[in-house]
């Protein structure tokens, strides 16, 4: 995964390994050194290994810094980083609520998104276990399992009853708006099963923006960004809050998403201003903008 961890700007590397540390590698001009385990986010809050599935990042708690989370095994809690200054992360599984409901499932995709519009990143999580027998050896668990929605209510998940709790093998996800309505929708791949759409019905209740960039390379001049404007981040202003969001081509589990960055902006009704900061290094910004809609951004040469 993707993600200027420590704000310098240029493109980190996070690796989520296979009961090994996991890996951060810090971009040092164009080499990177691995600062996995002196940042915290190489091992669980006991400073055990993990067996990594999954992983997204996002800004969960508002402060503009990147946070990262990792579905994990069963009987190991899915983790979550929360960046601290300084390029530190503190994993905070316990105070976020999601150690206890995440310590049976076998999770792999992953989500950070805002599914009900009101402006701050909730989470979902694609469940099901990779030995068909596990009955077998272990009563509490099984081969099925239900996908999770997580609610964010003011930096701390709870579970919600929104769907999507029907047993399957899931592996795979992605997130887009499929409708056109205004709300995430989800796409979830099982192993051995048909694939399923989760339509998003009522996520739409808040004003919302997407954002769309057009990265000038595809008129093939140089200095440009490319096309899908991957590694770009985008700061929205609206109702007070701050969001930051950064347009990367992966996420989840052997997955990609809608390229298309998606904010819930709650009771907002203008967007105060949109600011583009593009991977050549130009930086765009539009103000006063309408919500409701997808605003298409095109690089262009500015000062």
């Amino acid at each position: 995964m993707s993600l200027d961890y420590d704000g310098d700007g240029d493109t980190d590397l996070y690796v989520a390994n296979d009961t090994t540390p996991n890996f951060l590698y810090r971009n040092e001009g164009g080499r990177f050194e691995d600062v996995g385990i002196e940042a915290g986010v190489a091992f669980n809050a006991q400073g055990r290994t993990q067996a990594g599935m999954g992983v997204d990042v996002g800004d969960v708690d508002g402060d503009g810094r990147s946070d990262i989370f990792v579905t994990n095994f069963s009987y190991e809690t899915n983790a979550i980083y929360q960046s601290r200054t300084g390029g530190f992360f503190m994993e905070g599984s316990v105070s976020t609520g999601i150690a206890g409901v995440s310590l049976l499932p076998l999770g792999f995709g992953t989500h950070f998104f805002d599914y009900d519009n009101d402006g701050d990143l909730d989470l979902f999580v694609a469940n099901g276990h990779i030995f068909s027998n596990v009955k077998a050896f272990s009563l509490a668990e099984s081969y099925l399992q239900m996908d999770q929605i997580f609610r964010n209510t003011d930096g701390r998940f709870e579970v919600v009853s929104a769907g999507v709790e029907v047993p399957g093998v899931s592996r795979g996800s992605a997130i887009g708006d499929l409708d056109g309505d205004g709300d995430l929708d989800l796409v979830v791949l099982h192993s051995g099963q048909r694939a399923r759409v989760f339509r998003n019905e009522g996520g739409n209740s808040g004003h919302w923006i997407a954002v769309k960039l057009v990265g000038g390379m595809q008129q093939m001049r140089q200095g440009f960004s490319n096309r899908d404007g991957i590694g770009a981040v985008v700061h929205v202003s609206a109702g007070g809050k701050i969001q930051v969001r950064e347009v990367r081509s992966q996420s989840s589990y052997l997955s990609v998403s809608d390229l298309r960055l998606h904010f819930g902006l709650g009771n907002a009704r203008r967007v105060d201003r949109i600011e583009v900061r593009w991977v050549s290094g130009r930086v765009q910004v539009l103000e006063d903008v309408g919500v409701d809609r997808v605003v298409v951004v095109e690089e262009i040469d500015v000062p």
